[in-house]
């Protein structure tokens, strides 16, 4: 790497979308052991999550590349 070569850091940002993810695959394990209805709000939970980071991800990756589609 010559002298005036830069290498570019994104700073990174917080998000609580894997912490809801790991939220919810616990929750799930849970309502398999006891009722099926923690199980499905669990399910329910992980898909708003699971699309809510993607989401997010998307959005950076767009604003960072200067895509506006």
């Amino acid at each position: 790497m010559s002298p005036t070569t830069y290498i570019r850091h994104a700073k990174a940002e917080g998000s609580y979308w894997p912490i809801l993810v790991a939220f919810s695959i616990i929750l799930l394990a849970i309502g398999v052991l006891v009722h099926i209805v923690i199980s499905a709000v669990a399910i329910f939970l992980l898909l708003i999550a699971i699309a809510g980071w993607i989401q997010e991800n998307r959005t950076v990756t767009l604003a960072r590349n200067g895509s506006h589609d």
